[in-house]
């Protein structure tokens, strides 16, 4: 997978962590054949994403812009809407106000790893003031 892939950000948001070889397993989905996947994960002001190494190279060698409904190879999970974090040995599993339960592991790229919790803990501290949707610029924001 490309390091240097980036998706489209909304404006205003800003990436802080990037992190490879990251294997998600959405814990809700106990279907047969369900399968962990391997992708990267990103951390912005606003919140985690993952994408799977195949939504990644479809869009790069079709065109193809990512699914973040497909919860089966793709995660899009805004800061505010986590729980709890739980941080074990090579894994972080959250759990979101919106019953979504999610595990990462970074067992290929343990440096990664505290970068990704903390980042996750700064947010989720921030006032409401300094939340995402404080500093969104979008055209039309401004007038809310």
């Amino acid at each position: 997978m490309d390091a240097s892939y980036s998706p489209n950000l909304l404006p205003g948001e800003m990436q802080q962590v990037v992190a490879q070889q990251i294997v998600y397993e959405n814990q809700n989905l106990h279907l047969p054949g369900a399968q962990p996947v391997m992708g990267m994960l990103m951390l912005t002001n606003y919140r985690l994403l993952f994408l799977s190494q195949l939504t990644v190279v479809q869009h790069q060698m079709k065109g193809v812009e990512p699914d973040l409904k497909d919860n089966e190879k793709n995660c899009n999970i805004p800061i505010s809407c986590i729980d709890k974090m739980k941080q074990k040995k090579a894994d972080i599993s959250l759990d979101c106000k919106d019953f979504r339960q999610v595990k990462f592991n970074f067992a290929l790229n343990m440096a990664d790893q505290n970068r990704v919790s903390q980042g996750i803990e700064t947010f989720m501290k921030l006032k409401q003031p300094d939340r995402f949707c404080f500093l969104n610029k979008e055209l039309g924001a401004e007038k809310l």
